[in-house]
């Protein structure tokens, strides 16, 4: 027995290996924020119908030209999603339409469909061979952090800052189920190679694991439970905002806000939540006794490789001083407080 296990120990050691070689190099302009390689499989080339988990096929569509089958993209910072030929490096296609960073790229086992998300909270698919946008979709109520296809399908996973994780139907552009397993931010999501299970890690410090059953899944019930879900959210805000009122409590913005200082406030906002989520990833706030101070951080991708001073800086000299005193006006207390914060670093570094 031990003559057996060296005589196969040396069999390994000699057996030939394979080698990594350096091939290409190129420099971008922007830099990288992720990095996603196309994989498909060699049944899915040919325009052959592939099942979906739930039933019923998805097939590529014969007319088209088949998509190159090596390909990687790069998500950059100014917003755009680039392809290139993995076996050259020469620009394949980019992919316009993200108004804020990208934060993840997916490609479908067939090729023919590409899946993007963002710090815009939008979901979008694109076609692989022209890099048209079939559709946005506004997919989110925080930052989507990631996207995968669940292998063999044009189905797609999504899951989020809000917590939540989603499950779409890539083809007619329509949501499947939503599921709350986290009660805070997601970060990590993984799916098995036959769409059996998929897995997701957040903040909450979670791995929760969930299973594909035989059970029947109608989209239509799952949209209307949660269509009656925020309706009974919505209506538990007013019931609040209406107690609020009748104590004599001012609420709301004032009349004179205009589209532009409202869409202001909301660029402002979401701009504040971008530092809020950077500072926290990076563990960056000090809490002190005397109400706590951020302190000045390293430059920081999302950022756009710029201290939180000069991004929050850069945001505000974008908002027209006509639009400044409404805009701050709309601002919630929290991204008020979150604001008078963040400013408090140039006495700092005073």
């Amino acid at each position: 027995m031990l003559r057996s296990l060296v005589g196969s120990e040396m069999c390994i050691r000699d057996s030939p290996k394979l080698v990594l070689q350096p091939t290409h190099e190129m420099e971008l302009n922007e830099t990288p924020l992720f990095l996603r390689y196309s994989y498909m499989a060699a049944s899915q080339t040919n325009g052959s119908t592939f099942t979906s988990p739930y039933g019923r096929s998805s097939a590529a569509d014969a007319s088209a030209p088949p998509p190159p089958k090596d390909l990687y993209a790069i998500g950059l910072q100014d917003n755009n999603i680039q392809l290139f030929y993995a076996d050259s490096n020469k620009p394949f296609l980019t992919l316009y339409g993200h108004k804020l960073t990208p934060t993840d790229v997916c490609f479908s086992s067939d090729g023919n469909l590409i899946a993007s998300v963002g710090l815009d909270k939008s979901l979008r698919f694109w076609g692989a061979d022209f890099g048209d946008c079939h559709k946005a979709i506004h997919a989110h109520d925080d930052y989507i952090t990631r996207v995968q296809f669940v292998p063999s399908t044009h189905y797609v996973v999504t899951c989020s800052l809000d917590g939540s994780v989603k499950h779409w139907d890539g083809d007619n552009w329509t949501m499947i189920q939503m599921f709350r397993f986290h009660q805070r931010g997601l970060y990590g999501l993984a799916i098995s190679g036959n769409g059996s299970y998929f897995a997701s890690a957040g903040v909450d410090r979670c791995i929760r694991i969930a299973k594909r059953t035989d059970e029947m899944l109608f989209p239509e019930e799952e949209e209307s439970r949660i269509t009656q879900e925020a309706m009974d959210n919505e209506s538990a805000r007013r019931a609040a905002l209406q107690k609020l009122d009748e104590k004599g409590v001012e609420v709301g913005v004032p009349s004179t806000v205009t589209t532009a200082s409202a869409n202001a406030a909301e660029t402002l906002m979401d701009a504040l939540d971008m530092v809020s989520s950077e500072v926290q990833r990076m563990g960056t706030v000090n809490a002190s006794g005397d109400g706590g101070h951020v302190q000045e951080q390293n430059t920081a991708l999302l950022l756009k490789n710029r201290t939180v001073w000069e991004y929050l800086w850069g945001v505000l000299e974008s908002i027209r001083p006509s639009e400044l005193r409404h805009c701050l006006g709309s601002l919630t207390s929290i991204h008020l407080t979150a604001l008078v914060q963040y400013l408090s670093l140039i006495h700092i570094s005073e």
